[in-house]
């Protein structure tokens, strides 16, 4: 196991949203009447049948996040499913989407910083009855942290995020990128990459996938991995100028 501190991950988070963008987020202010340096976070259609996920298998937990088109494509449908967290506080664990997929040697300090298109940071913290005005990436501020408690358990949490997307082209597209677990002094503890979902899926009530979802992502993981690594500073600038 392998625990990384997330300073360079920001300070590259800082130097591209100043230099591409000209703009900086807020580092002070109460979390009610703070949004990013860009305003809200948007909205956009989903892709009907979409399916993408970050199996975590292979890495320090078990399970996976699973992120599907909601029935009237309007928000994504997030099913958290992770197990084997450690206890004796370490936790609770934020999780987050990053701007990169993991690289092939696993090394989670590679995904960068979080999602964050409309530069929101957070010095100021996340207000949870605002989700708009979160970082994009923040599912742990919008929608809860991981409870220390989990330990062995699974924890398992579903909810609808209208602020991620699954269209491609758009700053907040979150496929090809990666989802990191943090543990309490926000040191990087998992990560994996968020790839298209190979295999059925169970559709909850009231949601729709256009029946079973067949996609040839098994080299997902490596695919993004390589296309990053051909130009890390020219495609995280292109990801925050597209909103």
């Amino acid at each position: 196991m392998q625990i990384i501190s997330t300073s360079s991950a920001a300070l590259a988070a800082l130097f591209f949203s100043t230099l591409v963008l000209g703009q900086t987020a807020p580092e002070t202010g109460k979390p009610e009447d703070t949004t990013g340096a860009r305003g809200d976070a948007k909205t956009f259609d989903n892709p009907a049948g979409a399916v993408y996920w970050a199996d975590f298998s292979k890495t320090a937990v078990s399970g996976s996040i699973k992120f599907m088109s909601s029935s009237d494509k309007d928000g994504v449908r997030v099913e958290v499913d992770l197990s084997k967290f450690p206890g004796g506080g370490v936790g609770p664990f934020g999780y987050h989407v990053h701007d990169a997929p993991v690289p092939t040697d696993g090394n989670c300090t590679g995904t960068l910083a979080h999602l964050d298109p409309f530069v929101r940071g957070q010095k100021v913290v996340c207000d949870p009855k605002r989700p708009q005005s979160c970082e994009v990436g923040d599912l742990a501020g919008k929608y809860g942290k991981i409870p220390d408690s989990v330990g062995n358990s699974s924890y398992v949490k579903s909810y609808v995020d209208p602020y991620i997307t699954l269209t491609q082209g758009v700053g907040s597209f979150i496929g090809n990128r990666s989802i990191v677990i943090h543990t309490l002094d926000t040191k990087r503890y998992a990560c994996a990459n968020i790839t298209m979902y190979s295999g059925n899926v169970t559709v909850p009530k009231n949601e729709t996938t256009n029946g079973p979802i067949k996609f040839e992502g098994s080299d997902g993981n490596r695919l993004a991995s390589t296309l990053w690594g051909c130009g890390v500073g020219v495609a995280v600038g292109l990801r925050m100028l597209m909103v």
